[in-house]
């Protein structure tokens, strides 16, 4: 996935697989770089807001984990 990335960077389905990935592997920085990549590209990914809220929740960011849930389901109910 990351050669996917690399080669091309605004390939929002490849950012939001690596970004899960990075989530199953606890490398929640990462996770949060990646996901944050893909709402640059896509602002209204709920997948990306969703996985951005997963990794925020488990670094203990709590304030941005519930910003960014509320974003996710706000796009995803429409």
């Amino acid at each position: 996935m990351k050669a996917a990335v690399d080669a091309f960077p605004k390939y929002v389905a490849a950012l939001e697989r690596l970004g899960n990935e990075y989530i199953g592997l606890k490398y929640y920085d990462a996770a949060q770089y990646i996901f944050s990549a893909a709402l640059e590209v896509n602002p209204r990914g709920y997948r990306s807001w969703y996985g951005l809220a997963y990794a925020y929740y488990s670094l203990n960011k709590f304030n941005d984990a519930s910003f960014a849930i509320d974003k996710s389901l706000e796009i995803f109910q429409g």
